[in-house]
């Protein structure tokens, strides 16, 4: 049984990975259709006309609502002619209630002015396709494994976590970056592990990114923060 169990899981994740790059080639032809402009990451910002999601209609928690509401809220995004199918928006590990999983990260939060929150400076987000110079380094989706508010966020200035970190497919998640390709990271650090662990035991996982809850925890020297970061925001900024 546990070899089963371990093959389901492995085509699982091989099923999210397809999807992720299909996600990944849908915002590239996004962009080459708008001049190289790329959607905003954030789910409830709409009002800037280009919102992979809107969230707006949907009252908190999301997860709480009729899955047929949050499917709506998928629809009403920039990506939904290209896509037209709501389990593209979804990993197969997601809950049944989970209308989406796969989020953008902080660095295409382009409505918001991320200057006091994450110590990162407005020209850092990207707001074009052709500002990524390493595409195969710059990531662009991440199988969140809740169902995702906005973008997934973590600070740039300093190793210390912000949102829940992924605890998929075997204590880790998978990603995809600006060329298309995608990439299974499993965690490397026990803090990393433990801290998703916790934060996946809340009855809201999303709590665990406010401080109040015990979440923004800072891990010195935690390798898989810095690999996070280089990847969201092209370096880290606590080597300034």
């Amino acid at each position: 049984m546990p070899s089963l169990n371990a093959v389901k899981e492995k085509a699982k994740r091989v099923y999210c990975m397809h999807n992720l790059k299909n996600f990944t080639l849908i915002w590239i032809m996004y962009a080459d259709n708008h001049d190289g402009r790329v959607p905003d990451g954030g789910t409830g910002y709409n009002e800037c006309g280009y919102s992979i999601v809107d969230y707006r209609d949907v009252p908190w928690p999301w997860t709480k609502q009729p899955i047929e509401l949050q499917e709506e809220a998928l629809k009403k995004g920039v990506l939904w002619p290209y896509v037209e199918t709501v389990k593209a928006y979804r990993c197969p590990t997601a809950g049944i209630n989970e209308a989406r999983t796969y989020v953008m990260p902080d660095s295409y939060s382009l409505c918001i002015d991320l200057s006091e929150t994450h110590g990162a400076d407005e020209n850092m987000l990207i707001r074009n396709k052709e500002q990524i110079k390493r595409p195969s380094s710059r990531m662009t989706f991440l199988d969140e494994g809740i169902c995702s508010p906005v973008t997934w966020s973590i600070f740039y200035d300093e190793s210390r976590w912000w949102d829940p970190v992924p605890i998929r497919h075997g204590m880790g998640s998978t990603f995809a970056f600006a060329d298309a390709h995608v990439e299974y990271w499993k965690w490397k650090d026990k803090r990393t592990i433990d801290f998703g662990k916790w934060a996946y035991s809340l009855e809201d996982p999303d709590e665990a990114s406010l401080e109040e809850f015990g979440g923004r925890q800072v891990h010195e020297d935690n390798e898989d923060i810095e690999r996070l970061v280089r990847a969201i925001w092209g370096n880290v900024g606590w080597e300034k």
